[in-house]
């Protein structure tokens, strides 16, 4: 027969193993905050049976096992903007990036790049461009992120198309068991190259504009 006192006994080194293994995943920190929670708990008296007794030291784990971290250091948003647009004024934003959103796909791109849309394209050779659809745009110390695009006064990509080729030959072979049937197809698809001219940013972070008065309801 086990006494009351055998059954505090028995928790209360359940309960120091637990803090130990605590101790050594995150630090002395953590037991101080853990120690006076598990001392007041209800886990050392006899009436909760011993699935209650794991469930409750899960909970103080899964509670108070990120206290340790300690939290990060953000700038506050006013300055952080301030910081892009002193870059932007003195011109060390650096190399810019740009993803762009082209024919239904995405590509990243720098002042330069070249990139191959696929499938047919109605602009010719020589043709220069604004590519629009600007997801996200930035350099090494801050990106521009759209909801889920760019504003479109505030980024500016334009490109220049240099070539309209056919991809190499496509070998496409069909057959029906049993039915003696069997194809050969040979396939080249339409290639437009274009080259990334440049990518600017054109104003200022969160500047406002004078909006006219009008209402366009058209």
């Amino acid at each position: 027969i086990i006494n009351k006192n055998q059954i505090i006994m028995l928790g209360r080194k359940i309960v120091s193993t637990f803090v130990q293994k605590l101790n050594t995943r995150v630090g002395n920190s953590l037991i101080r905050s853990v120690a006076p929670t598990i001392s007041t708990s209800n886990v050392l008296f006899p009436h909760n049976n011993v699935n209650s007794c794991f469930r409750n030291t899960f909970l103080l784990h899964k509670d108070y096992s990120t206290s340790a971290i300690e939290s990060v250091k953000e700038l506050p948003h006013d300055s952080a903007i301030d910081n892009v647009n002193h870059l932007l004024k003195n011109y060390e934003e650096g190399r810019l990036f740009a993803i762009v959103h082209i024919c239904g796909k995405q590509f990243r791109v720098v002042e330069g790049d070249i990139i191959v849309i696929e499938g047919y394209w109605p602009p010719d050779i020589g043709d220069k461009i604004s590519l629009d659809k600007i997801l996200l745009a930035g350099s090494a110390d801050f990106s521009l992120i759209g909801r889920p695009l760019v504003k479109k006064d505030l980024v500016k990509v334009t490109a220049t198309i240099i070539e309209k080729t056919l991809s190499h030959t496509k070998t496409v072979f069909k057959k029906k068991r049993r039915k003696q049937f069997m194809r050969i197809n040979f396939q080249r698809f339409q290639h437009t190259m274009l080259r990334i001219n440049s990518i600017e940013i054109q104003e200022q972070i969160n500047s406002r504009k004078e909006e006219p008065n009008e209402i366009n309801i058209y």
